[in-house]
């Protein structure tokens, strides 16, 4: 009389495992989904996000025995994100998700807590993960690097800035961060706005020219960075430039990044044998930051994987909370879980200049 009650209760607890995200994987194995642009303007940084992934597993692929990993190539399309993420989701049944972007964090972070599946964000914008049980960002947010550059600009005796901006969120919280960090130590004036299509920039920098000498922050995506650059220069406007990551972006698009030169923005750096052995490997040096963090986070996994029993993306975020402080090629690292600021690993931050087509820390 007790077997078909034995039998029900098998079958409920069968049905209950495969519920879950890491059970519903191959045996034994993990699956992760990256969702990042592969192509289209952003594609410099995604494609470092795939490389340091790529470069982990090559140098230690013992730690990715049982490890899968899925590219999802969105250009930097919220529409095409969450297609990648639902693909993830139901067809390929991943428990944790590598994604890069603001505008990817917050659209998917609501899921993620949802369907239980843990994302690692590669973005500065702390909005996405706070309050969110199983969304963590893999870098510094965006206050920690607007101090460090606003800083070092008033450490050089800056106390008045001018600045360009497209509208979005992205660069409304780096501008808000600059903003506060300069505090009452100096003036922040956003002299031009404007749509990631405007190209022509001759109005604002003639209008630079009669303004005095003071810094100008560039907070506009590659392209427009490389347009605005072309035309101060052709238009005699001298002036130190900084803003964003961004201009190492645009340093690595164009084959002579000459008027890039000097500009300053705030970053992690990685080590120097990283950049060797990804040189080595991928031929370039664009995006290291990306490609560093990209690369960490994969081991980071690797080792916890191998080494604990991780039965649920709640057991990983839990691993997460609870290691050591770490150091890899970013440096020392530490996880931080920020009511202000969500959860993230927190790393050092410099202040760079563009030295080519890359960014060296300022002395």
């Amino acid at each position: 009389m007790q077997r078909p009650h034995s039998i029900s209760v098998l079958f409920l607890a069968l049905f209950l495992i495969l519920l879950s995200p890491i059970a519903r994987a191959d045996q034994g194995s993990l699956k992760i989904g990256v969702i990042t642009p592969l192509s289209g303007g952003m594609a410099t940084i995604g494609s470092a996000v795939k490389n340091g992934i790529e470069l982990a597993r090559s140098e230690q692929p013992e730690l990715f025995k049982n490890i899968s990993f899925m590219y999802e190539d969105d250009q930097f399309d919220p529409k095409q994100s969450l297609t990648a993420y639902k693909k993830l989701r139901d067809i390929d049944h991943v428990s944790l998700i590598f994604g890069f972007g603001d505008t990817l964090g917050l659209v998917l972070g609501p899921l993620a807590d949802q369907d239980k599946i843990l994302l690692v964000n590669f973005n500065f914008e702390a909005t996405p993960a706070i309050g969110k049980k199983l969304v963590v960002r893999s870098m510094n947010h965006t206050r920690q690097y607007m101090t460090a550059l606003a800083n070092y600009l008033n450490q050089q005796g800056n106390s008045k800035f001018e600045i360009l901006q497209v509208e979005s969120p992205f660069f409304n919280a780096m501008v808000k961060s600059f903003r506060d960090a300069v505090g009452d130590k100096g003036t922040v004036e956003v002299v031009g706005n404007y749509t990631p299509t405007d190209t022509d920039f001759k109005a604002i920098i003639l209008k630079l020219k009669s303004k005095g000498t003071a810094p100008v922050g560039i907070f506009l995506s590659p392209n427009q960075i490389l347009d605005f650059m072309k035309q101060a220069k052709e238009l005699r406007l001298e002036r130190e430039y900084f803003g964003t990551d961004l201009f190492e972006t645009a340093a690595g698009i164009v084959p002579d990044p000459a008027n890039l030169q000097g500009c300053l923005y705030p970053d992690n750096q990685v080590s120097t044998s990283f950049r060797t052995n990804y040189r080595r490997k991928f031929g370039n040096e664009a995006q290291l930051t990306f490609a560093g963090s990209a690369y960490e986070m994969a081991l980071l996994v690797g080792r916890i994987y191998r080494a604990e029993s991780i039965k649920s993306p709640v057991d990983l975020m839990t691993a997460f909370a609870t290691m050591q402080k770490q150091t890899g090629v970013l440096g020392s690292y530490s996880f931080v879980d920020d009511k202000q600021f969500g959860k993230f690993f927190e790393f050092p931050v410099y202040v760079k200049r563009i030295v080519g087509s890359t960014g060296v820390p300022v002395k």
